[in-house]
């Protein structure tokens, strides 16, 4: 469009907005006639002021006419050749209200500034207020981070400018990739830009628009200066509420889309705050250490409100270390400019400044940090290899960066030095409960802390610095020390074989943990008559430790041992003896006595809260156990209550990425995917595994059964290519770190057989499936819901391979066993009856399908209610089958019952909405109508 006729139809899209919203479409209608180019460009503008704010200008609108005014100004060869005492140079750059020129000064002072003045066709208000809010943000700063403002006055056109530093330099993440800086050299250089911003805040001055783009670097006696610049749509702490109507429109996201806030490009009520320029800086910290942003820039701008909430106030972006490997030729080249491989990178973004960047760009802002002081510290932290305050301050983290601070120093004691404050910081807290033992036990504890000192110190650091040792053998080189430089002592002996029993148990390392705690008690047996506290103690641990091992039944003996112990130590009203029976009815859980382990987590739990008062972690721990054991009992509603009380109440008392708060989380999950809450359970478990993964590492139990639990929600979903690729992953890691016969192999075998049947790979899946029944059988014996499991998916699968009559055989054992460990009314049971009723249709048994199908039916229904995705799985079948055998009427109740559900609690390309779909066809003839959406859909 020439400008002339640009400038024509400004003029239109003037006069339509002076009138009603509903009247401005059909006034440049009839104004543009037949030009159907200038009808195009005016409506164009005009939708502009849709977006949220129908009544006034908005801001896509002020920066289209903006550019528009300075297109026609350059075509027409009106740049300025002076702006007052400037004489203009060259263009700089331009933005939505502004252009700045290069230019030079002569009088007072001889300099090159970069002068910034307003459009010409950028005269609305807001905007004249946004570009004064820049001058007077300018003029009250002054930091050698931050680019200065000279002069301000206005043009001989009336138009407002003021001259700053001219800021000769580029980008700070080109810079950084031009000159190949490391890690620990980019970090450096952003702690400058946080002082600039820290600043900033300081004088009641929030940035708004921290990006790349708006760090410049440049260099001075060959040393890189970054310069904070571009302050337009800054806001002024103290005139916050003025600024509201003269910076911003109400309800309108003004910045950089990829660097907003939540808060900030949702236009919510709050509004940008300082630590709306926390997020941005983590963001900015995220490109500046991997290359690329957290959250891609098209997925981001394609997304509409609802997909932008989701993108930022429910979806958590992958972790620096993660994001660093993506794209893998990309990722060469994005490694190589930082000095390291993508591998390396990973590694060295793993952990503290993955925890660094998660803390600020957290969705909620109280959850980031409190200042862009307290940002730059943690980073310094870091450089300074101390531990950072975005982490939880574990014994075993804090001793870790210990040793980093000190490897040069003092090489051989590295590892080592983990180990001793661990295992002391062990044995402080045993001693801490019992200060009123013997002399004796003081004497112990000055021998234990004077041993470890000495056993995990190597003498020859240079010796030492060669070789990589790892907790793991520096664990194994200790235990046999203690049984042969401490022979004739076994009270020391057993104390420190407990402490590294705990210690290896931590690491995950759960056969060493028995061998060291079974030599221990061995010890104290002889030593000691048979009630003494430590081997009720010992007792315990070790049940503990042999149930994560998968050896439950041992477990569950030591655990008896212990309480019968206690309960003649101490009585049953004290804490140590609640936390027995709490983790005998974990042991007993897992063995499928579920009635006794209700009962005893039930008592240990009321024990607890008369010791302890109405919030304690143990009492947490007990509401986490009881909610774990009625959800495998199927009563789903309790077990959220209790879950949630659990989870609130590890909140309130611990860190929020605490191992016991994770655990919470992950259970917690597990019943929302029972229940059919599938968003919120599948939101928690991945932040559970990420958190682990990041602290614990890829191959520690807790990770993996996080993995498992994530692979096994995505297929619940309907993401069966992304969960068979998951639980691959699981099978292969359980391999590796476990024996040959653990439950959890067991699981993960079983749930990748699932997903190979549902892909249709069956020959897979039946040697998965038969390899976990029979790994279940040896460890958990021929009565256990999880054995009963493990036959209804083989039958399942022996079904699709055309063997009906084996299919009916187990899937009949499976319902004999969940009935008698399980009861007659569990939900679990429709498994197996659907089984049996499925291989009898295949067998052309149609009246004996029927009842079962209608049983199965029942006590879903019962026990989960009606709108609850299993219970719809249920009607669907029984739907089919009547649809099958004629029976119309029925049939369609059934299948739109499990629609209206599986429509709800699901997306809508999940397999299961168009399996009933289809059925729906078949037996309507054509599409089937659309359901009424439910009150939450």
């Amino acid at each position: 469009m020439e400008p002339h006729r640009f400038r024509t139809m400004l003029g239109l899209v003037g006069d339509a907005l002076e009138l009603p919203a509903d009247a401005r479409k059909a006034f440049v209608a009839e104004r543009c006639g037949d030009d159907a180019e200038m009808l195009t460009e005016a409506l164009s503008l005009l939708s502009q002021s849709f977006l949220s704010d129908t009544t006034s200008i908005t801001e896509g609108l002020d920066i289209r006419v903006g550019r528009a005014a300075s297109w026609i100004a350059t075509e027409e060869g009106t740049h300025p050749d002076r702006i007052g005492p400037y004489v203009i140079l060259q263009v700089l750059g331009e933005g939505g209200m502004g252009i700045v020129y290069g230019a030079h000064q002569v009088e007072p002072l001889e300099r090159d500034v970069a002068v910034k003045v307003l459009r010409g066709g950028a005269r609305v208000s807001h905007v004249i207020g946004r570009f004064e809010t820049e001058r007077r943000a300018l003029a009250s700063l002054d930091h050698p981070h931050i680019a200065h403002i000279f002069d301000a006055g206005d043009t001989d056109t009336g138009l407002p400018y003021f001259a700053m530093e001219w800021v000769r330099g580029v980008t700070l993440i080109r810079y950084c990739d031009e000159h190949r800086l490391a890690l620990r050299e980019r970090l450096e250089l952003f702690r400058k830009v946080l002082a600039a911003v820290h600043h900033a805040h300081q004088n009641g001055i929030i940035h708004c628009d921290l990006k790349p783009s708006n760090v410049l670097v440049g260099e001075l006696e060959g040393r890189p200066v970054p310069k904070v610049i571009d302050f337009g749509i800054a806001r002024v702490e103290k005139e916050a509420a003025d600024l509201e109507g003269e910076g911003s429109l109400p309800g309108r996201a003004v910045g950089t889309l990829e660097y907003m806030s939540p808060e900030q490009a949702l236009a919510l009520p709050a509004g940008p705050g300082t630590r709306s320029d926390i997020y941005a800086l983590g963001v900015l910290l995220h490109e500046l250490l991997t290359g690329v942003l957290p959250v891609a820039s098209g997925t981001l701008r394609a997304a509409d409100r609802a997909g932008l909430e989701r993108l930022l106030l429910h979806t958590d972006p992958p972790a620096p270390s993660r994001r660093a490997t993506e794209g893998p030729s990309a990722a060469v080249d994005r490694a190589a400019v930082r000095g390291t491989s993508p591998s390396g990178l990973s590694r060295a973004l793993r952990g503290d400044l993955d925890a660094i960047v998660a803390r600020a760009t957290r969705p909620d802002p109280m959850h980031r940090y409190a200042s862009v002081a307290h940002l730059s510290d943690d980073i310094e932290r870091y450089l300074e290899r101390r531990p950072v305050k975005a982490r939880p301050s574990t014994w075993a983290y804090r001793t870790r960066r210990f040793v980093d601070r000190h490897r040069w120093s003092a090489a051989g004691t590295g590892t080592g030095v983990m180990v001793i404050l661990g295992m002391a910081g062990v044995f402080t807290l045993r001693l801490a409960t019992e200060r009123d033992r013997a002399q004796l036990e003081a004497d112990k504890a000055v021998q234990v802390a004077s041993f470890l000192q000495d056993l995990f110190t190597v003498p020859d650091p240079v010796a030492s610095a060669t070789t990589d040792v790892t907790a793991r053998q520096l664990l194994d080189e200790g235990a046999e020390r203690i049984s042969t430089e401490l022979e004739g002592q076994p009270a020391l002996q057993a104390s420190l074989l407990s402490i590294m029993a705990n210690t290896y148990r931590g690491l995950g390392l759960y056969g060493e943990s028995v061998l060291r705690m079974e030599e221990a008690l061995g010890l104290q047996r002889d030593l000691y008559d048979g009630t003494h506290p430590d081997i009720a103690t010992n007792l315990h641990t070790l049940g503990l430790v042999r149930t994560e091992r998968g050896d439950l039944a041992r477990a569950e003996r030591n655990l008896r041992e212990a309480l019968t112990l206690r309960l003649a130590l101490h009585g049953d009203h004290d804490p140590a003896t609640a936390s027995t029976m709490t983790a005998l009815a974990i042991t007993l859980r897992a063995r499928g006595a579920y009635e006794e382990a209700e009962a005893m987590a039930r008592n240990g739990l009321s024990i607890h809260r008369l010791a302890l008062g109405p919030v304690h972690r143990d009492i947490a721990s007990d509401l986490h156990t009881l909610a774990h054991i009625l959800r495998s009992r199927g009563a789903l509603e309790e077990a959220e209550t209790l879950n949630r009380e659990a989870l609130s109440m590890r909140r309130r008392l611990l860190d929020a990425s605490h191992p016991e708060v994770l655990s919470s989380m992950g259970n917690l999950a597990i019943v929302l995917e029972a229940r059919g809450t599938y968003e919120e359970a599948n939101s928690l478990l991945r932040e559970v595994f990420e958190l682990r993964r990041a602290r614990l590492g890829a191959d520690h139990p807790g990770t993996l059964a996080s993995l498992n639990n994530l692979a096994y929600m995505l297929w619940r979903s309907g993401r069966q290519a992304q969960a068979d690729t998951l639980f691959f992953d699981a099978v292969v890691t359980a391999r590796r770190i476990f024996p040959a016969d653990h439950p959890t192999l067991a699981i993960t075998l079983n749930n990748l057989g699932v997903a190979r049947r549902t892909r249709g790979d069956f020959a897979q899946a039946e040697s998965l499936h038969r390899e976990a029944l029979a790994m279940d059988r040896r460890l958990l014996g021929d009565e256990h819901p999880r054995v009963a499991g493990d036959l209804d998916n083989l039958g399942k699968t022996l079904l699709v391979r055309g063997d009906a009559v084996a299919a009916e055989r187990v899937h009949r054992e499976a319902l004999a066993m969940r009935t008698a460990t399980q009861g007659a009314d569990h939900p679990d049971l429709a498994e197996s009856l659907s089984g049996i009723a499925h291989a009898r249709l295949a067998q052309g048994d149609t009246a004996s399908a029927e009842p079962l199908l209608r049983r199965a039916l029942t006590v879903r229904t019962d026990r989960l209610g009606e709108d609850n995705p299993r219970t719809a799985t249920s009607a669907h079948e029984l739907g089919a089958f009547l649809r099958q055998v004629g029976r119309t009427d029925e049939a369609e109740r059934w299948l739109r019952q499990a629609l209206a559900t599986r429509q709800t609690a699901l997306d809508s390309g999940h397999p299961d909405v168009s399996a009933t779909r289809r059925e729906l066809t078949l037996l309507l003839g054509g599409d089937p109508p659309a359901t009424s959406p439910s009150p939450g859909g």
